[in-house]
């Protein structure tokens, strides 16, 4: 990321640019009833998020990975406080939501798809409303084949849905997810199961720290033309950015060690032997096993991501078969 808060790519910053069509003049977007949005009816999109194709906003909309493989979306999100009004400060006490004058929004919003170098940010506008980051991250969403955040079916994914309700934007009701928190409580027995906790254990960086409750007060309340203001808004760039990277390096090191959401062959193309985690198509064979019920399966080892897992008869004699 660069010292503007804008995308971050380590190989060539320069070069990435607002992709907001395909080659085809289309929207590469998922559509009820097949239904396409063609090359006229951009100015409409343009026109509900203009400001997002400009300046400090500027963001890539629509890019989705070339890989023919299984499109895995890693982000993670930075939200404002509620504010409101109180008496006094102290433990065990009761604020109402009546008492709340401003609601929480979305800040900023950091993405980036497996394998690629690139992590993007969308951030709320010139009013600090997040209408548009929510309209265009929903879209994004759109095109993953899975979903993953630390927390992020019980917060993120929530948040998301409850603030588009809030503006009237439309969020699929079906979003596959990998909730990499709900992942390490149930194969693992760590001494927490934060993000930050988990990537120590694991050798990995720490995360960072985008300048504590002053960086919040500093976004909420301050003037957006401010140095002050844009410099808080740069480090939860900077914050947020480096959360999603840490992510993604902390399901690669679990990814062996969990059961996947989807299976990765089949999305792209495979058969049903291949590894669900990576899509490998050439496991090997660790033992046969057997049900209760009687039934035979085969216990398999990807070389590839160092997995396991189980197929049944019938996959295993097609796996013979192409091998």
């Amino acid at each position: 990321m660069d010292s503007d808060g804008r995308i971050y790519n380590k190989e060539n910053a320069d070069n990435v640019k607002t992709v907001a069509i395909t080659s085809q003049g289309q929207f590469n977007v998922k559509l009820p009833s097949g239904v396409r949005i063609m090359l006229n009816h951009i100015k409409t999109f343009e026109a509900l998020y203009s400001d997002s194709l400009s300046g400090d906003q500027q963001q890539t909309i629509n890019h989705v990975p070339a890989n023919k493989g299984i499109k895995r979306l890693f982000f993670d999100l930075e939200t404002s406080p509620n504010v409101g009004i109180f008496w006094r400060a102290g433990w065990k006490l009761n604020i109402t939501p009546q008492q709340i004058i401003e609601e929480r929004r979305v800040i900023t919003c950091s993405y980036k798809w497996e394998g690629e170098d690139t992590v993007y940010h969308l951030n709320w506008d010139q009013n600090k409303c997040d209408k548009r980051l929510l309209g265009q991250f929903t879209e994004i969403l759109k095109q993953a084949d899975e979903v993953i955040a630390h927390n992020g079916d019980r917060f993120d994914i929530k948040w998301l849905r409850t603030r588009c309700l809030f503006h009237g934007i439309n969020f699929p009701t079906h979003v596959k997810t990998l909730d990499t928190l709900k992942k390490v409580k149930q194969a693992f027995n760590l001494q927490s199961n934060t993000l930050a906790y988990v990537a120590e254990y694991l050798g990995l960086e720490s995360k960072g720290n985008p300048g504590g409750l002053q960086a919040w007060i500093t976004l909420v309340f301050s003037d957006i033309d401010t140095e002050e203001y844009k410099s808080a808004l740069r480090a939860m760039h900077e914050y947020c950015d480096l959360d999603v990277v840490l992510l993604e390096k902390v399901y690669a090191k679990i990814m062996a060690y969990i059961k996947p959401n989807t299976h990765a062959g089949v999305i792209a193309g495979g058969e049903k032997y291949a590894c669900p985690s990576c899509g490998h198509e050439h496991p090997e064979l660790i033992k046969e096993v057997v049900t209760p019920a009687g039934t035979k399966k085969y216990h398999l080892d990807c070389p590839k991501c160092k997995g396991d897992y189980v197929v049944s008869a019938t996959n295993f004699k097609k796996l013979n078969e192409a091998t």
